[in-house]
């Protein structure tokens, strides 16, 4: 029997798919799709021709255990391994900064070149001198008596509160009252106060509502007596009702002023006073878990229910407007480089918001994306193209998606006559 071979016409074909300059879409089911899309791209590129790109690999660096919550700035490149937040030095070598990273949700945010962490559970400052503690914590408040002396009668609000190495001052403690009987004289003795920090001592005039500084104490002095030549001279009191700022899942800075999520409140420090807080006035209540928070120009966007952007330059002057009627998967949100813009990822598809607060999603129309609990976001600029990259934790398929299908052809046999 002899046998055919094909000939070079018959071997020498070359058939050309795409391009397709529309990207995915998983909506429409495999056999109508729109012309310029395909189903699925994985670790694929397309640039803006719509021709298809392999997504180059990754080189490991650091070799370790339960890595996460990696971030970059100008101070250097910082992640948590285990319960140790690191530092990756010039040499790829890693350094421990400090122990006792067990939150489920770290942040950062570099402002005035600081850096600020939190994780949910713990907050951190970092600086080229090293970690230092994200405000102080608001001292007890001290025990007050008056003693013999010259101070006239009436009235006296005193509260102390703590100072740092740097000068960072701490709220104040609550106000002790202490009276001077009618037709005596007096002074006032404070004791109770802490050891191991700088303490500054505030007393009011007789009667008066305004504290003032009567003194400034060493970290190992801690009783001051009060006399007449103290009071109504120094610097008045400022930090009544400050606190040190709460730990949270997201940090930003807008207008001199760090932005803190902490579930469903988004509290507000004082402007270029980034360790208080003002525990009367500094937050703003929300629905629900806060997923995003990132400032732009014109304000600064919030989702938590919905998506909302807080018109303004600050919470004294917010007009806040709903923008879109859903949230966002926790995590996702990033800024775009050299733009004003800022990108999210939702359960319908990618989010892009922009700095005079206007809002596009960029995907629902074409693709149902997955959902998930948390994930992370890179903005990613190569050879010419602006993507996106997000990945999503414990995802699930969304509804929207379009099932597999099967075409076929099915023929009936019998045994009767055909007529």
């Amino acid at each position: 029997m002899a046998r055919h071979l094909p000939t070079a016409a018959q071997t020498d074909i070359t058939v050309r798919y795409g391009p397709w300059p529309k990207g995915m879409n998983n909506r429409q089911p495999d056999y109508a799709l729109p012309e310029g899309t395909l189903r699925n791209l994985v670790n694929i590129d397309v640039d803006n021709a719509g021709h298809l790109h392999r997504r180059e690999g990754y080189t490991r660096i650091v070799s370790a255990a339960n890595c996460r919550g990696g971030y970059s700035c100008p101070l250097g490149t910082f992640f948590i391994q285990g319960a140790d937040l690191c530092q990756l030095n010039d040499d790829d070598t890693v350094t421990v900064l400090f122990s006792g990273v067990y939150g489920p949700t770290p942040a950062y945010e570099f402002f005035n070149d600081t850096l600020y962490f939190s994780d949910g559970l713990i907050t951190k400052k970092i600086t080229a001198g090293g970690v230092q503690e994200w405000g102080l914590p608001v001292p007890a408040t001290p025990t007050v008596y008056a003693t013999a002396g010259l101070m006239p009668a009436g009235d006296y609000l005193v509260a102390i509160t703590t100072v740092d190495a740097d000068g960072v001052e701490s709220g104040a403690s609550d106000l002790s009252v202490v009276s001077i009987l009618p037709g005596s004289t007096g002074s006032l003795v404070v004791e109770g106060m802490p050891v191991g920090r700088t303490k500054r001592v505030y007393a009011s005039t007789p009667n008066g509502a305004t504290l003032f500084l009567v003194a400034e104490l060493a970290a190992n002095v801690f009783t001051y007596t009060i006399t007449t030549a103290e009071l109504g001279n120094g610097a008045p009191l400022v930090t009544q009702q400050m606190c040190a700022p709460p730990a949270g899942q997201i940090i930003r800075e807008h207008n001199g002023r760090l932005y803190i999520a902490a579930d469903n409140v988004l509290w507000v420090t004082e402007p270029y006073a980034p360790d208080w807080v003002n525990l009367s006035t500094g937050f703003i209540l929300q629905e629900d878990y806060i997923t995003v928070v990132e400032p732009v120009d014109a304000g600064v966007w919030l989702v938590s229910d919905q998506t909302y952007f807080f018109q303004g330059s600050g919470p004294e002057d917010f007009t806040i407007g709903q923008r879109l009627a859903y949230g966002a998967v926790y995590g996702t949100s990033a800024r775009v480089p050299y733009a004003r813009d800022v990108v999210w990822y939702t359960s319908r598809g990618l989010v892009l918001a922009t700095g005079d607060g206007q809002v596009t999603n960029l995907q629902d129309q074409d693709v149902a994306p997955h959902d998930g609990t948390s994930g992370a976001a890179l903005v990613r600029e190569q050879d010419g193209l602006r993507q996106t990259v997000v990945s999503v934790q414990n995802a699930s398929v969304s509804r929207l998606a379009a099932d597999s299908f099967i075409q076929m052809e099915v023929v009936r046999k019998s045994g009767g006559l055909t007529p």
